[in-house]
């Protein structure tokens, strides 16, 4: 008869539990090993109220060792129950402290599975021991995160965390995005408002990665400096220079990580007898993939492991929450390379819900996790601007009025823009009714207002041609561009948006130069007709003659790159130009500086960025450079931090783009006026060098006169005098020189119009020897043949160059004939 009470307690009516119940009492264990949740262990107790223990043990055997244990201790209580004959409410006492030795039990099937995996990896961390012996700094745990599929926002996911930690013994810390901005970002002193900063937009642009963010017309997808992603130079901005900003965030980190304990003690309860801690960061894979989120997450990861080393049980725990289906781009790249590296992604998918009452709750869930976030960034806002702490009502009973409000509030997450916007409102309206708090007649006066005004925008954008027929915040959003939506480079390919970029990639985008916007061509290039026609068989013939690509060495093998070395000013740069206005293509300029990152993996990531953004952009030529700053050797410099793993990156991006015919379209072009300090690795992966050398007499001759082609020249000045005068001028210094000289006829004008009177202002000036004569006086060669670089290039040249002679080999007494260089001779292992 118990029996018979306890499973009408709970799920007599579920149809897989009778199916379960039926397939042990035939003693089929499998569903109980699929689903160690309350089918399985009412099929248990079902069977030992049949006094059939054989069933029982058979049962646990099958659960996995922590399930079974927990199991085991409830179970005897239970049976306990069943065998006395006890009231039904002390039985009822006994099946919640069954149900509470996992809650698991409470989840459907779906959820179940995922939560078990967790559960297992949380731990198995806490029983992991640090390593003795090895330095803190060089430990990085893995990191578990859990990927909510179907649910936008945080509520599931605290959830899970939350029963975790019931079910373990242990202390939770939940943070997300809005949390750290509002909490770090004011410790730090930046505000949505006076003082905003990377830290303190974190919310907004976690919120507009994941797709939570509405899309309110064109000012919503205009480029926010402060909602973007940050430079390095912005970075240093937020942070400080001198390392104080850097102090400051460590020290809040350290005391969010001691919350727990501080809370404990603020009310007098004890900790707990395991005394551990979990560290939950909602919104991860969005912080991470922002920088100023990167460099959050990777502090308060070095923290945990800092103080995991010193013996305390802690474990930092992540998850992200999307719907998959409308999943950006962005978001799928950030989560796949993340899994790539140091996490175990679990994805978690919400049970069905069937019956409009679960649907209902599921949507409720959803617009009150939007409205929660949305009151908190009001409040930030309104705090910033009022000078006081506020507070609006999230307490609220269910009346007409918080209804109202719920359905303004809890559709997405509105931007900054609006949010200021309405926080002006209700400022104003408290003036006006000469109210001190926030009421919610207040919020939602003002929520109508801000809405009328959408309205009216809505209406006068649809009126409006090439723009967008939703509500603008800005004026500046009615009036797009005559080309409508415009990708956020100037390329004239395939459409991109935004989202289709990582924000790694599109800190690299403002290298991108389209090909229609270059104005070089080889016209205005003076170098020999071997390496002009050369330079065009790498990069141009695949796409011109694709047919002869088609069969042969040339369907499998590739040149992806191409080494530019010579003196400074020489036209490297310009002959880069010129091969991308040629075939057509995009060029990627990019240096050390843009790659470098003073975060500990950033770099290695701006690198894959690299490649990536190639990839999309194809065809594309990468132009890196003074690459020496990049790719130098590594033999020859003391390894600083990071450089060796950012240089092996690099390598590996190479070889993947060598090694893939699809990526055929994208070429690597280095130059550099230090090619002996390139790495020996590098230069296997540039079998094309060519040296691009000072100009001689009728090269400098012939750069002159493309220089002053448009000028009007006096009879006195011999261009080819001149080109003799200019002994070790590089093309740069000779551009110099000619500016020189336009400059000393402009001053010349000058100075007559002052003695004269005003000129014929459309009389163009005439260029005379005197000019040129006070422009070589200023203008001198940068170049002295003397120079210890110039020596140490030769001696590359002749070693790796396209030039590199056949120099002699010493021999005793006479020489009579020369050896050819010998490639035994130059193997490190002598056969």
């Amino acid at each position: 008869m118990l029996l018979k009470h306890m499973l009408d307690e709970v799920a007599w009516n579920d149809y897989t539990l009778q199916q379960s119940m039926r397939a042990v009492g035939d003693g089929d264990f499998s569903s109980a090993k699929i689903r160690s949740d309350i089918t399985g262990l009412i099929a248990a107790l079902y069977m030992a109220s049949l006094s059939r223990e054989d069933s029982v043990a058979s049962l646990l055997q099958s659960l996995v060792p922590y399930t079974a244990k927990e199991f085991t201790a409830a179970y005897n209580d239970v049976r306990s129950c069943l065998k006395s004959d006890q009231p039904l409410n002390d039985f009822k006492m006994a099946w919640r402290l069954l149900m509470s030795g996992n809650a698991a039990l409470e989840l459907p099937l779906d959820e179940q599975v995922p939560y078990q995996e967790l559960l297992a990896a949380v731990r198995s961390e806490f029983s992991v021991k640090p390593p003795s012996g090895k330095a803190v700094r060089d430990i990085r745990r893995p990191i578990s995160i859990v990927s909510v599929l179907n649910y936008k926002g945080p509520r599931i996911s605290r959830s899970l965390m939350d029963d975790l930690a019931e079910d373990i013994e242990a202390d939770v810390i939940h943070l997300d995005a809005a949390t750290i901005a509002r909490v770090v970002g004011k410790y730090l002193g930046q505000t949505p408002y006076y003082a905003r900063g990377p830290i303190s937009m974190l919310g907004y642009s976690a919120a507009e990665m994941n797709g939570r963010l509405l899309t309110m017309g064109r000012s919503a997808d205009m480029e926010d400096p402060d909602t973007q992603t940050l430079s390095l130079g912005k970075l240093y901005s937020a942070f400080g220079d001198d390392r104080w900003e850097e102090i400051k965030i460590n020290r809040i980190l350290e005391e969010i990580t001691r919350a727990a304990d501080s809370m404990r003690a603020a009310v007098g309860a004890a900790s707990r007898a395991g005394g551990g801690v979990i560290i939950h960061i909602h919104d991860y894979v969005e912080l991470v993939a922002l920088h100023e989120g990167a460099s959050i997450v990777n502090k308060l990861r070095a923290i945990v492991d800092r103080l995991w080393h010193k013996g305390r049980r802690i474990v930092l725990v992540g998850s992200t929450s999307t719907q998959i289906t409308e999943a950006s781009h962005r978001w799928r790249e950030q989560l796949s390379e993340m899994a790539r590296e140091d996490c175990y992604i679990i994805p978690f998918h919400t049970a069905n819900h069937e019956r409009k009452s679960k649907k209902d709750h599921h949507r409720w869930r959803q617009e009150d996790d939007y409205l929660r976030e949305n009151l908190g960034n009001i409040n930030s806002m309104l705090e910033a601007m009022a000078s006081t702490p506020t507070d609006t009502p999230l307490d609220m009973k269910d009346n007409t009025r918080m209804r109202r409000i719920r359905n303004h509030l809890g559709k997405g997450i509105y931007n900054i823009h609006w949010v200021y916007r309405l926080v002006t409102r209700i400022l104003i309206l408290q003036q006006f009714h000469q109210q001190q708090g926030v009421t919610k007649d207040v919020i939602l006066e003002a929520l109508q207002q801000v809405s009328q005004g959408d309205r009216l925008w809505d209406q006068l954008s649809s009126s409006l041609e090439n723009t967008r027929p939703q509500s603008p915040y800005l004026i500046a959003g009615l009036f797009g561009s005559p080309d409508g939506d415009r990708d956020m480079t100037t390329t004239k390919g395939p459409k991109s948006t935004s989202e289709d970029y990582t924000e790694h990639e599109k800190k690299l985008l403002s290298g991108l130069v389209d090909a229609d916007e270059i104005k070089t061509t080889f016209d205005d290039v003076i170098a020999p007709p071997e390496i002009s026609e050369s330079l065009i068989a790498l990069t141009s013939l695949s796409l011109r003659r694709p047919e002869a690509f088609s069969y042969g060495v040339l369907a499998r093998e590739r040149i992806h790159g191409c080494l530019l070395y010579g003196p400074p000013g020489t036209g490297k740069t310009l002959m880069a130009k010129a091969i991308a206005k040629n075939s057509g293509a995009k060029m990627l300029e990019v240096s050390a500086a843009s790659i470098n990152d003073m975060w500990v993996g950033n770099s290695e990531k701006n690198v894959r960025a690299l490649f990536s953004l190639a990839r999309k952009l194809s065809p594309v030529i990468i132009f890196l450079d003074e690459a020496e700053s990049l790719l130098g050797s590594r033999s020859q410099r003391s390894l600083r931090g990071g450089y060796l793993e950012t240089i092996n990156q690099f390598l590996r991006e190479w070889d993947g783009l060598t090694n893939s015919l699809n990526n055929a379209k994208t070429f690597v072009m280095v130059a550099t006026n230090r090619p002996y300090d390139l790495d020996e690795a590098v230069l296997r992966r540039l079998p094309r060098r060519i040296l691009v050398d000072l100009p001689i007499r009728h090269a400098r001759l012939a750069i002159l006169q493309s220089l002053l082609r448009e000028e009007t020249l006096d009879s006195s000045i011999s261009l080819s005098k001149l080109a003799s005068r200019t002994e070790l001028y590089s093309g740069s210094d000779l551009k110099n020189l000619c500016v020189a000289a336009a400059m000393e006829a402009v001053k010349e004008q000058l100075r007559a119009e002052k003695e004269h009177g005003p000129s014929d202002p459309l009389k163009k000036r005439i260029l005379t020897a005197a000019h040129f004569q006070r422009a070589l006086n200023d203008i001198t060669a940068s170049i002295s043949q003397d120079m210890e670089s110039l020596k140490a290039i030769r001696k590359f040249d002749e070693q790796y160059g396209d030039g590199r002679r056949q120099r002699k080999q010493g021999l005793m007494g006479f020489e009579v004939v020369t050896r050819p260089p010998s490639s035994e001779e130059a193997r490190i292992r002598k056969m």
